[in-house]
């Protein structure tokens, strides 16, 4: 997949999903009023760990605590596939839900929208 240099703004992420959906309800309260965890304008990329990354990152912070050498390169090999990287989020402005997207698909589509 095509890395898209630029950085998306919450205007470009509205806009989005305001022309694939007929606006996104909150599932758990069904209003439509969307917070985007962003700044200056710009949506921010959010990575998430899960339980493997986690233990990777506990186990090289025991190594570290017994004095072992550990690098930023070894922790991150461990960590391949355990995160997501670039995650869009959304929080709803009435109850607070979280919503999480991917951040690179919506970037691509719209690159790819804009190059047609």
């Amino acid at each position: 997949m095509e890395e898209i240099p630029e950085n998306m703004t919450a205007d470009e992420l509205s806009n989005f999903f305001n022309e694939r959906t007929l606006g996104i309800p909150c599932p758990i309260c069904r209003h439509q009023d969307w917070r985007i965890l962003g700044k200056d304008g710009f949506v921010r990329s959010v990575r998430l760990i899960d339980d493997k990354g986690t233990e990777t990152i506990l186990s090289a912070l025991k190594d570290l605590r017994a004095g072992k050498e550990v690098t930023l390169r070894d922790i991150e090999k461990h960590l391949d596939g355990t995160l997501f990287q670039n995650i869009a989020v959304m929080r709803c402005g009435n109850c607070g839900w979280v919503a999480l997207f991917d951040k690179t698909f919506i970037e691509n589509e719209i690159h790819n929208a804009k190059n047609k």
